[in-house]
């Protein structure tokens, strides 16, 4: 009686193999060029949106956030400056006012409040901005929510209104931001 087992073994890598070959049956489509010609005027831009995540890390002078800075200050009145979660590392803005974590914090916000000139700007928690209380429930209102709602007083002071923290503390959203050319639903899951 003949062992079929080696034949086995190179059975999956075969199947395998004939898998992938199939899923590359068809030419990667070639990526279409930019169009060429005159760049596009600033007055005929309705609104320019600039997204950016993770900028917790990030401080004044950091690079990214001066060439935010540039763009906002191009047409602050038709830009915003989206900060999309994870604004404060390593845990949101600290409880004990004047300790080092608490001044850094807010060292880090406000570099992120200049980075967006006089643009307006809106800023997403994320799981840092919660001071990681979405580990544990219980600490949801405990620690996530004191963190956030210390974060929208620093943002809302910075500019009366032009910044914002969406949605509000406690508030899973979605939160809708109107301007002139579109609008945010910011939604913290």
């Amino acid at each position: 009686m003949r062992d079929h087992r080696p034949c086995a073994r190179l059975l999956v890598p075969a199947l395998t193999l004939l898998a992938v070959a199939a899923c590359r049956s068809a030419p990667a489509p070639t990526p279409h060029p930019l169009p060429r010609g005159a760049p596009l005027e600033r007055s005929a831009i309705q609104h320019t949106r600039l997204l950016l995540g993770d900028a917790g890390e990030t401080h004044a002078g950091d690079s990214l956030l001066s060439a935010v800075r540039t763009i906002a200050d191009g047409a602050p009145e038709r830009t915003t400056v989206v900060f999309l979660g994870d604004n404060v590392y390593p845990a949101g803005v600290p409880e004990r006012v004047g300790s080092t974590e608490h001044v850094e914090a807010l060292r880090t916000l406000d570099a992120q409040i200049a980075a967006a000139g006089k643009a307006r700007a809106v800023f997403v928690p994320g799981n840092h901005d919660w001071g990681h209380a979405y580990k544990k429930p219980a600490a949801m209102w405990a620690v996530g929510v004191p963190a956030l709602t210390r974060q929208a007083a620093h943002l809302e002071a910075a500019r009366g209104g032009r910044i914002v923290l969406a949605p509000y503390p406690g508030c899973g959203g979605p939160t809708e931001i109107g301007t002139p050319a579109f609008r945010i639903l910011a939604l913290d899951t």
